[in-house]
C-alpha cells in the first residue's frame, strides 16, 4: 500500500535527489579530497542512521549483492592474481602497483554496491516512488550538467572556475595532464572530463531517449539530444556511442501504430536538426574543425577507408598483446614501462584488460557483464528497462574499444546502479 504524500515534499526531495545523483555520478572535486571516498562515506553514514528496519537493509543489500554475483568469478581470479604476483614479484614497485590494481577493483565494485543500497534506502523512506522516476531523475542530473558545460562555453570565467576545482583538487595525474592538455574541451562542473564524461553522458542521453519514446513525450526526446550535444564539445567518442545507441534504440522500438505518432516524431526530428545546426553556430572555428576531423573519422572507419586519428590508435597501435596472454600483468601496463607501438599509453580498453587481468580474467570480466544483464533483462517485462540493458550492452562493447570500463565511477552508477535499482523495485511491484 502507497503512502500518500504532499506534492511539496515529493518536490523537495525530488530536488534533493537529483541534487545527490548528480554529485554521486559526476564527483566535482570540490575539495582536495578524493570525491569517490567521500561520496562512499556519507552514503554508509546515512544508511548507518536509518531508521529503517535491519530486515529492508539485509533483503535489499542481498539483492543487489546478488546481482553482483555475476562478477565473482572475476574478483576471485584478480585477488589469485594479485597473491602469486605479490608472492612472487621482484620488487616494491611491483608490489605497490599489484595492490593498488585490487584496491581500485575492490573500490568500483563497492561503490556501485554502496550507491544501490542508497538508492533503495532514500525511495523508501522519503519518495515512496516507481521504478520510472529514477530514470526521470538520473536524466535531470545529466540535463544540469549539460546546462553547465553549455554556460562555461559561453562564459570563460566560468569555465576556468569550473576547471579549477579540476586541476585544484584531483590527485590522478594522468588525468591532470589530459585535461591541462586538451582544457579547450575540458567543461561543465565534474570530476571527469573529455572521454570520460562523453561515456558517462551518452548512457544519460541514451536512456532519455528511450524514455522520450516509451513514454511518448518528446521532451525526453529533445533533452536526450541537448546531452548528446553538451557531450559532443569535449569528447568526439559521443559521436559513435549516440550514433550506435539511437539506431538500437529506434530498431527496439519499430512498433508505430499511429499516423499522428508519426507525424510527430517527423517535427521532433526535424526541430532537432535545427537545434543542431544552431549549437555548431555557438562553437568556434578550432572546436568546429576538430569536431569535422572526427566526423570524418567516424565515416573513414565504416567506410574502410584510411582510419583517422584516435581510430587509428585504438584499432591499430594500441594492439600490443603481453607476453602472458593467459594471465596478463597483474596492473596497469604503463605503470611497469609497457606501452603501446608508439611509446604512449594503451587507450584500448580490451588491451588493457588483457595486460592487467590476462585472457582469463577479461573473459571473467565479459561474463560477468553478460551475466548481470541477462539477470535483470529476465526478471522483468518492462520494455523500458529491456531497452536500457539492451543499449547499455551496445554501448559498453563500443566504449571498451575506447578505454578501461573500471576507471570511471561515475559511470557505474549510470551503468550498473540504475538498471540495478529498476529491477529491483519492479520486482516489489511499487510501480
Amino acid at each position: 500500500m502507497k503512502m500518500k504524500i504532499s506534492s511539496s515534499f515529493r518536490i523537495t526531495n525530488e530536488a534533493l535527489l537529483i541534487l545527490l545523483l548528480f554529485f554521486i555520478i559526476f564527483l566535482p572535486p570540490l575539495l582536495k579530497i578524493s570525491m569517490p571516498y567521500i561520496v562512499t562515506v556519507s552514503i554508509f553514514v546515512f544508511i548507518a542512521l536509518s531508521e529503517l528496519q535491519k530486515r529492508f537493509l539485509f533483503i535489499h543489500g542481498n539483492y543487489g549483492l546478488y546481482l553482483l554475483s555475476s562478477f565473482f568469478p572475476f574478483i576471485f581470479f584478480v585477488l589469485f592474481q594479485v597473491s602469486l604476483n605479490v608472492l612472487f614479484s621482484a620488487t616494491d614497485k611491483e608490489v605497490s602497483e599489484y595492490i593498488y590494481n585490487i584496491v581500485h577493483i575492490a573500490m568500483s565494485f563497492f561503490y556501485i554496491i554502496i550507491v544501490y543500497m542508497f538508492l533503495r534506502v532514500f525511495l523508501k523512506r522519503c519518495v515512496y516512488t516507481t521504478y520510472v522516476d529514477l530514470t526521470k531523475w538520473i536524466v535531470f542530473a545529466g540535463l544540469l550538467q549539460g546546462i553547465f558545460i553549455f554556460l562555461s562555453l559561453l562564459n570563460d570565467d566560468l569555465h576556468m572556475r569550473f576547471l579549477s576545482f579540476f586541476l585544484d583538487n584531483t590527485y590522478n595525474q594522468e588525468m591532470l595532464n589530459a585535461v591541462y592538455l586538451n582544457r579547450w574541451r575540458a567543461h561543465g562542473l565534474s570530476g571527469y572530463y573529455l572521454d570520460n564524461l562523453a561515456y558517462i553522458l551518452s548512457g544519460i542521453s541514451l536512456v532519455s531517449v528511450l524514455k522520450g519514446i516509451d513514454e511518448k513525450k518528446p521532451i525526453y526526446f529533445f533533452i536526450g539530444i541537448f546531452i548528446i550535444l553538451a557531450a559532443l564539445i569535449g569528447a568526439r567518442t559521443i559521436i559513435v556511442l549516440a550514433f550506435v545507441g539511437i539506431i538500437v534504440v529506434s530498431a527496439y522500438y519499430t512498433k508505430v501504430t499511429h499516423i499522428v505518432t508519426v507525424f510527430k516524431w517527423i517535427a521532433v526530428v526535424t526541430l532537432s536538426i535545427v537545434v543542431v545546426y544552431y549549437f555548431v553556430t555557438l562553437l568556434s572555428d578550432g572546436v568546429r574543425m576538430w569536431l569535422e576531423t572526427g566526423i570524418k573519422a567516424v565515416f573513414s572507419l565504416f567506410s574502410g577507408e584510411e582510419k583517422a586519428s584516435a581510430f587509428s590508435e585504438i584499432l591499430g597501435n594500441d594492439i600490443v598483446i603481453p607476453d602472458n596472454i593467459l594471465f596478463g600483468l597483474g596492473a596497469k601496463p604503463e605503470s611497469l614501462g609497457y606501452f603501446d607501438m608508439d611509446g604512449h599509453a594503451i587507450d584500448n580498453g580490451y588491451i588493457q584488460m588483457l595486460w592487467r587481468f590476462g585472457l582469463i580474467g577479461t573473459l571473467f570480466f565479459v561474463f560477468g557483464l553478460f551475466r548481470f544483464y541477462a539477470k535483470i533483462f529476465y526478471s522483468t517485462k518492462k520494455k523500458l528497462l529491456k531497452g536500457i540493458i539492451i543499449v547499455f550492452s551496445f554501448v559498453m562493447g563500443l566504449y571498451f574499444f575506447k578505454y578501461y570500463p573500471l576507471s570511471t565511477y561515475g559511470a557505474h552508477v549510470v551503468y550498473f546502479v540504475l538498471p540495478a535499482v529498476m529491477s529491483a523495485i519492479y520486482k516489489e511491484k511499487e510501480c
